[in-house]
C-alpha cells in the first residue's frame, strides 16, 4: 500500500520566547524611579532585585534556544554566546550594585545599566531572526518535500480508491492551499516578515496534520474493503 508521509513540525517555540521579552523591555524593568525620600538599602536591593530577573530572563531565553533540536547548531551556538555576553555584562553590573556605598553610585550605575541593555538589545534581536529565518527556510523546504510526498500518494489512492472521491476531492483542495502555504512563507522569508514566517510555519503544519489525516482515512477504507 502507498506510504505516507512522516509530519515534522518546525516548532520556533523558544524563539518566540526570546523575542517577546525583548519586546516586552528588560530595559524598563532595570530603569528604577528613584523615590522622593530614596532609602539607600531599599533601592539597592531592588535594583539587585531587577537585575536577577533580567538575567533570569536571559538564562531562561538561553535555555529554550538550547534546547530547541529545530535551529541549527551553529545558529543556536550564536545566539547563546550573545545571551552569555549580556548576562556576564549584568551580573558585573550586580557586582557593582552590590558594592555601591550611595545612592549616587545606585544611580549612576542604573543608567549604565539601561545604556547597556539597550547597545544590545538589537544584537540579540538580530542573531534571534537570523534563527527565525532558518527555521522558516527549512519548513519551507521540508513542506516542498511532503507535498511531492503526498501528491505521489494522492494519484495512488485516486486510482485504488475511487470510492473516496468526496475525501480525495478535499485532499486535493488542501494541496492546492499546501502550495498557496509554501508561497506565502517563501514570500515572508524573502521579504525578511519575521511574523509571517511564524504564522506561516504555523499555517503550514496545521494543513499538513489536516492532509496526514484524511490520506489515513482513505487508506483505512481501502484496506478493510
Amino acid at each position: 500500500m502507498a506510504f505516507l508521509p512522516t509530519l515534522k513540525k518546525a516548532s520556533i517555540v523558544g524563539l518566540v520566547i526570546v523575542v517577546a521579552w525583548f519586546l516586552a523591555g528588560i530595559g524598563p524593568a532595570l530603569a528604577v524611579t528613584t523615590p522622593p525620600a530614596p532609602n539607600f538599602a531599599k533601592l539597592q536591593q531592588t535594583e539587585l532585585n531587577s537585575l536577577n530577573a533580567a538575567i533570569k530572563k536571559l538564562t531562561n531565553a538561553e535555555n529554550q534556544v538550547s534546547a530547541n533540536p529545530k535551529i541549527p547548531a551553529a545558529t543556536k551556538t550564536q545566539i547563546v554566546n550573545s545571551l552569555n555576553v549580556v548576562i556576564n555584562g549584568l551580573n558585573k553590573y550586580k557586582t557593582q550594585v552590590a558594592a555601591a556605598t550611595s545612592i549616587q553610585d545606585l544611580e549612576a550605575i542604573n543608567q549604565q545599566i539601561a545604556a547597556y541593555i539597550k547597545a544590545n538589545k538589537d544584537v540579540i534581536k538580530t542573531n534571534v531572526r537570523k534563527a527565525i529565518a532558518t527555521i522558516a527556510a527549512n519548513a519551507a523546504g521540508k513542506a516542498q518535500q511532503f507535498e511531492k510526498q503526498i501528491e505521489a500518494l494522492l494519484k495512488i489512492l485516486a486510482l485504488t480508491c475511487p470510492s473516496e472521491k468526496s475525501t480525495i476531492t478535499a485532499l486535493e483542495q488542501q494541496i492546492t492551499q499546501f502550495n498557496t502555504d509554501i508561497a506565502a512563507l517563501d514570500t515572508a522569508i524573502k521579504t525578511k516578515n519575521y511574523s509571517a514566517m511564524k504564522q506561516d510555519t504555523k499555517d503550514l503544519q496545521v494543513l499538513m496534520a489536516s492532509m496526514l489525516k484524511n490520506a489515513k482515512e482513505i487508506q483505512a477504507v481501502c484496506l478493510s474493503s
